[in-house]
């Protein structure tokens, strides 16, 4: 397998990727943003229970940052990523590898 096969093959990866996140993330989204703006509604924290906002707010953050996540993998586009990702494995490859080009 070449590299740039490894790139197509990696680029497809990361862009599956991006798409479970978003599913993933958006599910979350949807229940932490229901929990958010129900007073009632409880959440476990440390194996007790409560309906204090803080824990809330913070799940909605992380529900946010896991779909961002995902938007950035699902959207990216080749060229980017190409740059971001396979230029910077090949330093990595260096270091790791013991400067064997694979």
């Amino acid at each position: 397998m070449n590299k740039e096969q490894v790139g197509k093959l990696s680029y497809k990866f990361h862009k599956c990727l991006g798409v479970v996140f978003c599913l993933v993330g958006g599910l979350f989204l949807y229940v932490s943003i229901g929990v958010l703006l129900d007073p009632e509604a409880t959440i476990r924290v440390n194996g007790e229970e409560t309906n204090s906002t803080t824990p809330k707010v913070l799940f909605t953050i992380f529900s946010c940052v896991f779909l961002l996540i995902g938007l950035f993998f699902t959207l990216i586009p080749k060229e980017k990523y190409e740059r971001l990702f396979i230029k910077n494995n090949k330093l990595l490859q260096k270091i790791i590898g013991g400067g064997k080009n694979v």
